[in-house]
């Protein structure tokens, strides 16, 4: 399919194409159609009776009306919605706000994953009552999350919503108790969910699990004591900037320095907590109060106020060493001249993200498609949409799909199955599917092998650094976190 533009102009643009798989079968409009009146017959019927436009017949030769597939902030439908064999699903990702930036570029990823999947399986995904194309119905959750999610769950009607680049269960918990009454699974690619709903069994999260929050508090006592060392100080001042939940898992993990807990350190004046939804200057103005040794960096858009904490920092202050969850390609060009940026920056990644054959080859394909998106940045989406098409195959139940369906699906998408490249090989794990077989799926981002109890995945991490470089880039430090020993392995050698 042709790239997609980005940012909140691909919500808002009207662009029609052909329905007919997933290759140049976006269809974008302003959300503002109406439907038929009259009962419906076929979905093709419904799309001709309104312009062209993506209408399902949910029930035909029943009276009931069309349904249709655009709304407000539901603006762009792919795949062949004509076919009245169509398994609908939804998207949700913010354009906007601390992680707005990952909004469009994740729908990229899901849609070239489904253009791959159309490729592989051209009538669509098989079943023992034929075949059945994939369709996705993007829509972004800034304005009206909740009506969004109305949209999708009982006016559509999808099985399940594939979320990206959005804290929506976070920021609002009533989509998340809507979604849960209605049996739609929500498969989160990129934001782990939030602890409320760590017990719900329709919610799946392809984030590691909060495994950072593991991570650092080893990474932290090796920096702690580093800046002992190199400061000839014996007590050291931490900051953690971040979401509600995320530091809430760092509180989970009970994070220990100058011997004693975080919450004994907050007591004494030597550890706070920053929330990263306010303003970049109010963010770097509570960060120089404290003038913290380290900051834990755990989400978020850092790159703003670091460069304002960065340029506001009192010259007779020792500067903070930074500690990141993730790779933030923001923090690159802040450090491009600063050699003593880059020594004071390191962080945690999935093992196996983006050094494995697989990724390499995705990301050779991804950019051979024409987008300048950094291929890492839209792998756990792409992975989201094989997972999503793979559990819903594997539920065997395609022509009446659910989201506890799904959910059964992906409970079999690992161990002891045969171990399976997931990108590679999608019309093989179909056929293994639908003939009974079990296949342990591998994704361009590593494993996917979900724990059948928190639904979850968990992978080691990798300790980073920044490499000098026109442009600067990430490196790893010869460091790994194991989640089964919950201990560092190997030591940490600094980018050059």
């Amino acid at each position: 399919m042709d790239r997609l533009p980005t940012g909140r102009a691909f919500y808002g643009a009207l662009l029609v194409a052909l329905a007919g798989g997933c290759d140049g079968a976006g269809v974008e409009g302003d959300g503002a159609s109406s439907g038929s009146s009259a009962g419906c017959v076929s979905n093709a019927q419904c799309s001709a009776d309104n312009g062209g436009l993506p209408y399902l017949c949910r029930n035909p030769n029943v009276g009931e009306a069309c349904t249709p597939l655009l709304a407000e902030g539901c603006t762009a439908v792919f795949g062949d919605f004509q076919s009245d064999d169509a398994v609908v699903f939804g998207f949700m990702a913010s354009v906007s706000g601390p992680i707005g930036f990952l909004g469009s570029v994740n729908l990229e990823g899901a849609t070239f994953a489904l253009d791959e999947i159309a490729q592989a399986l051209p009538a669509g995904l098989p079943a023992a009552d034929g075949d059945h194309p994939v369709v996705l119905v993007a829509c972004e959750a800034d304005i009206d999350p909740l009506q969004t999610a109305k949209h999708l769950v009982h006016t559509v009607g999808v099985p399940a919503i594939l979320y990206a680049g959005t804290d929506v269960h976070e920021a609002h918990p009533e989509v998340a108790q809507l979604t849960h009454d209605a049996g739609t699974l929500s498969l989160l690619a990129i934001v782990a969910e939030p602890a409320a709903l760590q017990q719900d069994s329709l919610v799946w999260s392809m984030t590691p699990a909060y495994e950072y929050a593991r991570a650092f508090q080893p990474l932290l006592a090796e920096v702690e004591a580093a800046v002992e060392a190199d400061l000839a100080v014996d007590t050291i001042r931490v900051a953690a900037v971040g979401s509600a939940d995320a530091l809430a898992a760092l509180d989970t993990v009970g994070l220990v320095f100058n011997g004693q807990s975080a919450v004994d350190n907050a007591a004494a004046g030597n550890y706070q907590q920053v929330s990263n939804g306010g303003e970049a200057a109010q963010i770097a103005a509570e960060l120089a109060a404290l003038a913290p040794h380290v900051i834990l960096v755990v989400g978020g858009e850092p790159s703003p106020w670091m460069a304002a904490l960065e340029a506001g920092w009192p010259a007779a202050a020792p500067r903070p060493r930074y500690v990141f969850s993730f790779r933030d390609p923001g923090i690159l060009p802040l450090a491009a001249d600063s050699p003593d940026l880059r020594a004071r920056v390191r962080g945690v990644e999935p093992v196996d993200f983006d050094s494995g054959p697989l990724f390499q080859a995705f990301a050779a394909r991804y950019q051979q498609s024409g987008s300048s998106a950094p291929p890492d940045s839209v792998a756990h989406a792409y992975d989201a949409a094989y997972l999503l098409v793979s559990a819903s195959i594997a539920s065997g139940q395609l022509s009446e799909l659910t989201g506890s369906a799904i959910a059964q699906g992906l409970e079999a998408l690992g161990p002891p199955g045969d171990l399976v490249d997931m990108p590679l090989d999608a019309a093989a794990i179909a056929t293994t599917l639908v003939g009974g077989g079990d296949v342990d799926v591998v994704g361009v981002t590593g494993p996917l092998d979900f724990d059948s109890t928190t639904r979850r995945v968990a992978r080691d991490q990798a300790v980073w650094c920044v490499a000098s470089g026109s442009p600067p880039e990430f490196q790893s430090a010869g460091q790994l976190y194991s989640t089964s020993t919950q201990s560092l392995e190997g030591s940490y050698t600094p980018c050059p």
